[in-house]
């Protein structure tokens, strides 16, 4: 069935919403690049392991994550798009690749172009929300809507919807990147992109059935259900950054432990002295 034409309608606000929304975070410069541009340690070192620690970590990662991709390739002859799992997957090996080239040229020490270190700090954030929420979904979700069982348990499927997760975990624990709330926008732009494209293949007859029955916009509560999933997304993003919060709660009492912050006798919360940033520096 076609998408009516006032789901049309709602994806144009959706496109528009988003990119205003991006548009005034620019603005107002929420969007904090000099966390990245200006700190070259911020994509780089580690708060627990030598920088050398932390390239190693990115290769090994990053080599086993594109061999699922080759394996299932070769297995299966295919790396289906169709789904939100293989997007988020793509993306995981992809920041991998980005965070492995920064550590690898900051431990010759040099530089990649701006752009490729903000890319990198931007899929990092996407990709820490997604292999929560994706993991979820589909073990609470999909699991049992496809009759449990052995459904989901194969190889290449363990690693995109569980692996994923204690990868992405582990880049979270170690790495000094600052997770800023407003960066939550381009979280949207990813799931309207592809929402977008399901919506022409659909309806160009390129796909012949919905990838998630949520996404069926012929469904009387198809509204909902976008709203719904933007929502969720939003939600597991502010969970990464508790996660953040919580690491940077961990560092600074550790810092202070050790002696390495000091007290000025104003009442400021703690600092790392060692990353001369803290999650209360990002108000955005």
């Amino acid at each position: 069935m076609l998408t009516p034409w006032y789901m049309w309608l709602f994806m144009v606000f959706l496109i528009t919403f988003v990119i205003g929304v991006i548009t005034y975070v620019n603005k107002k410069g929420w969007g904090q690049w000099d966390l990245v541009d200006k700190d070259t340690k911020a994509l780089t070192e580690s708060y627990f392991l030598p920088a050398w620690g932390l390239f190693v970590m990115r290769l090994v990662i990053f080599a086993f994550s594109f061999s699922v991709m080759v394996y299932n390739l070769a297995e299966f002859k295919e790396w289906n798009f169709t789904f939100y799992t293989v997007w988020n997957y793509t993306i995981l090996i992809t920041t991998f690749f980005l965070l492995t080239l920064e550590s690898g040229f900051y431990l010759h020490n040099a530089r990649l172009p701006k752009f490729i270190g903000r890319a990198a700090w931007i899929l990092f954030e996407i990709e820490c929300a997604n292999v929560i929420l994706v993991d979820l979904v589909v073990w609470t979700v999909l699991y049992e809507a496809a009759g449990g069982g052995n459904a989901f348990v194969d190889f290449t499927s363990l690693n995109v919807h569980a692996a994923n997760f204690f990868l992405m975990m582990a880049e979270l624990g170690m790495n000094r990147i600052t997770i800023v709330r407003s960066h939550m926008c381009f979280l949207f732009t990813l799931v309207t992109i592809y929402a977008l494209i399901t919506w022409i293949r659909m309806n160009t007859g390129s796909l012949q059935e919905w990838p998630y029955f949520f996404m069926d916009t012929s469904a009387k509560a198809a509204i909902a259900w976008y709203i719904g999933l933007f929502i969720v997304h939003v939600l597991f993003y502010m969970a990464v950054y508790g996660l953040y919060v919580l690491k940077m709660k961990f560092v600074n009492w550790r810092e202070a432990v050790n002696g390495s912050v000091q007290d000025t006798g104003e009442d400021q919360p703690l600092v790392a002295e060692s990353s001369g940033l803290s999650y209360q520096d990002n108000q955005a």
